[in-house]
């Protein structure tokens, strides 16, 4: 089981976890369980399968500017195990993203 505090998950034996605006890639084969709530980062790509890990107390949460999931799979619970916790998690983008050539600075949160 990889967890993303461990260092060997990152790929970088001298972070324990990326550091605030890293670039983050999840690679193919791998799945990685999120179990703490890193700073924000600049990008997360998951071309493998990244899945939150909450227990009872502590509230997951994920910032990043951009998300981009590429052939893999990024599950916060499935219909069969739903996040139930009281704690649970969310995923916050944040930043400037573009849709029809207009941009737009606003703030996403999904819980």
């Amino acid at each position: 089981m990889l967890c993303w505090s461990f260092k060997k998950t990152t790929g970088n034996a001298t972070l324990d976890v990326p550091r605030l605006m890293s670039n983050v890639v999840i690679p193919e084969r791998w799945t990685v369980y999120l179990d703490c709530s890193p700073p924000i980062l600049n990008s997360l790509v998951v071309l493998g399968k990244l899945w939150f890990l909450t227990d009872e107390t502590e509230h997951l949460a994920l910032h990043a500017h951009t998300v981009d999931v590429q052939g893999g799979s990024f599950q916060m619970g499935t219909e069969e195990e739903p996040l139930e916790t009281a704690a649970g998690a969310s995923l916050t983008l944040h930043g400037n993203f573009y849709r029809h050539g207009k941009g737009c600075n606003k703030l996403k949160t999904f819980n």
